[in-house]
């Protein structure tokens, strides 16, 4: 096992390859289930993207080390709910788990593997297109945020949300609750992520502007009568 320097909810993945030695060869990645479990989704430093994961575990593993690389298209292609994903593993065993793969799921449906296939074939010039896009409505929420009374904004390390701790929140499943009925405005109540979370509630910046900005206007409406 390795100790793996950490900086708040972060993990500078490239230490593994300079912190390891030869008898290292399990490193686990953990959800903190006692109350941190990363409402804005999480990330190491910018290393820890998969593609550039695997060069990492590159100087870590032999050929023969039984190691399995698991990701998801749900995130990364916008694809949540497709049920598709893709797996690297040794030779040998991924005929086995191709074996069970079938048995148990037989396959996932054809147009998804279609679809896929087309993501990782032509779809790099649209993922960079994707980023610049939800960078830019990451930013404007950030602003529109920190304008309001009363609201501390964490800059986001992962994924297309923002976690805004509330002064004075005590109850932010009730609030999402009003927000919702009073506002028709739909956000994640911090508590439901651990202990750590209430006090803050969850805001994805994925929808059109079109949506965020009227959201965000009733959000602060909202927020002076509370």
């Amino acid at each position: 096992m390795v100790s793996l320097p950490k900086r708040g909810a972060e993990i500078a993945l490239s230490a593994i390859s300079y912190q390891h030695d030869d008898t290292a060869r399990f490193f686990p990645r953990d959800s903190d289930r006692r109350g941190d479990r990363g409402p804005t989704g999480w990330s190491g430093e910018d290393a820890f993207l998969s593609r550039q994961a695997l060069r990492h575990c590159e100087r870590l593993l032999r050929r023969d080390d039984a190691v399995h690389v698991v990701q998801s298209f749900s995130k990364a292609y916008c694809m949540t709910g497709w049920r598709v994903g893709w797996l690297v593993t040794r030779a040998d065993v991924g005929v086995k788990l191709g074996q069970l793969n079938e048995f148990y799921v037989s396959h996932a449906a054809t147009f998804a593997q279609v679809a896929a296939q087309t993501a990782l074939e032509d779809g790099e010039d649209e993922l960079r297109r994707m980023v610049e896009e939800l960078r830019a409505k990451r930013d404007y929420c950030t602003e529109a945020l920190r304008a309001l009374p009363g609201v501390t904004v964490p800059d986001p390390d992962g994924a297309f949300y923002l976690f805004p701790k509330l002064d004075g929140l005590t109850d932010s499943a009730a609030f999402c609750r009003r927000l919702l009925a009073e506002e028709r405005v739909g956000l994640a109540p911090g508590a439901a992520f651990g202990a750590g979370g209430e006090g803050s509630v969850r805001i994805c910046y994925a929808a059109e502007r079109s949506v965020l900005e009227p959201a965000l206007e009733r959000f602060g409406r909202f927020l002076v009568r509370f």
